[in-house]
């Protein structure tokens, strides 16, 4: 019987040792007759061999690397196993290990970014008093050098979804903060203080969670929703027009339904849970949009400065075409983006000629994480570049 068992436990494991490397040949020899072969993908995977034998990668070990990884994203049948485990993981303990392990599992499967529950769970006052005065006075200059030349620069503060949505953070994750947007509350009242006008997104869904339906975060989503994105964008327009004096054109959001299924943005962290039966089934608003551009506005240049909340704010203003060109700079100098066309390129900050730019640019929008306040290194860089141009006239 021992015997007997061992032979099996055997056979078992050569083949699954064998399984995988013979399946990923068939498929790969042959991808259409073998497609019914093929597990999904789970990302791009370049076949064959990327990258080639060198000798110079070959006695570095880069080329053994590569191929490591290259491997663990063609093998077979991994569009099937992945999915599997990390279904076993998020349905027994609640749990992910996909994103770096950052996706946190909150009450009734609701889903969060660790940045963003650590940085609600543990703000403080202590010591941030002096670098938000710091970055007021900052931005308040910039301000007034922009405005002083006909250029309109607005602060946008975005949300945290922990902040907004707490009571569905996991049982037990952190003791309630006392006051957890007295940091935010000091930030925009600074910036007023200078002349700047604040944009306070925090604010904004607050009232819309009191009146909508659903949420302001969509329950498989780690950024406010679509629907919240176009609503702020024309919050931003109106706001452009008032300071300006000049109509920016606007959005607005018409026939507002409850009953949609979350697409892009609204299902970004349910999307890299990578499981085998996602959880989909959640809805989230849809609308029309009306766009209402103008010949001042789309006479204008648009240059935004910030994170991924910016994404859903963007979207509606560029397909309504309410600029002669948009620019945004992904937390400053990760990515750069250029509308129309979409443009995309990385950034070399030591050759940004920002005197010439905001020359070229009528309306500025710097956006700063909820969570990001008092630490934004984007803030920081850009506001520093920006003036060092301005004051010297580089």
């Amino acid at each position: 019987m021992a015997t007997a068992a061992r032979t099996i436990l055997l056979v078992l494991m050569l083949l699954v040792t064998a399984v995988p490397p013979v399946l990923t040949l068939l498929v790969q020899k042959d991808p259409i007759g073998r497609a019914w072969l093929a597990s999904p993908q789970l990302g791009d995977v370049v076949f064959p061999l990327q990258p080639a034998w060198t000798v110079a990668g070959w006695t570095s070990g880069d080329f053994q690397r590569r191929t490591d990884r290259w491997f663990a994203d063609v093998v077979e049948p991994r569009g099937y196993a992945i999915p599997i485990t990390n279904q076993l993981f998020y349905v027994a303990f609640a749990k992910s290990h996909m994103y770096d392990r950052t996706i946190v599992i909150g009450r009734e499967g609701e889903l969060y970014e660790r940045t963003y529950v650590a940085a609600y769970c543990n703000r403080s006052e202590a010591g941030i008093e002096r670098a938000l005065a710091a970055t007021a006075d900052a931005v308040g200059e910039l301000h007034d050098r922009l405005s002083r030349e006909g250029k309109l620069l607005l602060v946008l503060i975005t949300p945290s979804k922990a902040a907004v949505l707490p009571e569905r953070l996991p049982a037990g994750v952190c003791p309630p903060p006392p006051d957890p947007a007295a940091v935010r509350r000091r930030f925009a009242s600074l910036l007023r203080a200078t002349g700047i006008s604040v944009i306070d997104g925090h604010a904004l869904v607050t009232a819309m969670k009191a009146e909508d339906p659903l949420p302001p975060f969509p329950h498989g989503g780690t950024h406010w929703s679509r629907l919240v994105g176009a609503r702020v964008a024309g919050t931003l327009l109106h706001e452009v027009s008032r300071l300006s004096a000049v109509d920016a054109g606007s959005i607005d959001v018409r026939n507002v339904r409850w009953d949609g299924r979350p697409q892009k943005s609204d299902r970004d962290l349910a999307d890299l849970l990578k499981l085998f039966a996602p959880p989909f089934g959640y809805r989230v608003g849809t609308w029309e949009p009306l766009c209402q551009p103008t010949a001042g506005g789309q006479a204008r240049t648009l240059v935004t400065i910030g994170g991924s909340f910016l994404f859903q704010v963007l979207d509606p203003i560029i397909e309504c075409g309410l600029f002669r060109q948009v620019e945004n700079y992904f937390y400053y100098d990760t990515m750069y983006q250029r509308w129309p066309g979409h443009h995309r390129e990385r950034l070399d900050r030591a050759k940004m000629q920002w005197r010439r730019k905001l020359v070229e640019t009528d309306v500025v929008i710097l956006e700063v994480g909820e969570h990001l306040i008092g630490h934004a290194p984007h803030v920081e860089h850009f506001v520093t570049d920006a003036l060092a141009a301005l004051r010297t006239g580089a």
